[in-house]
């Protein structure tokens, strides 16, 4: 995969998340246009929601060129610890994902 590709999507996918928000509520749906690099329009789509101490979030942008990517988190807290996962599928399939664990003292 072009990691420049990727790296673009990426980007896209981080900003319309700070500006689209990931709430955390049970069943939020949004979408919307993100304009990305040198103008060119991006079309996201996502949801959120949460229940029982587990909160999820998937989202998708498709660029100018019809190609797509995708986004899916998930994140589980109890006892002052949190664990998350992530996923970011890009326009050619490929994956990188990322776990944690957030603890508060």
């Amino acid at each position: 995969m072009n990691l420049r590709i990727v790296s673009k999507f990426a980007t896209v996918l981080l900003f319309s998340g700070i500006l689209l928000g990931d709430a955390a509520a049970a069943g939020i749906q949004r979408s919307g246009n993100v304009t990305g690099p040198g103008g060119r329009q991006y079309v996201t789509q996502g949801n959120s929601s949460c229940a029982g101490g587990t909160c999820t979030s998937q989202q998708s942008i498709t660029g100018p060129n019809g190609k797509s990517a995708t986004r899916a988190r998930a994140a589980q807290c109890a006892g002052g610890q949190c664990t998350t996962s992530g996923t970011l599928t890009g326009p050619r399939g490929r994956a990188l994902q990322r776990s944690g664990t957030i603890t508060r003292n």
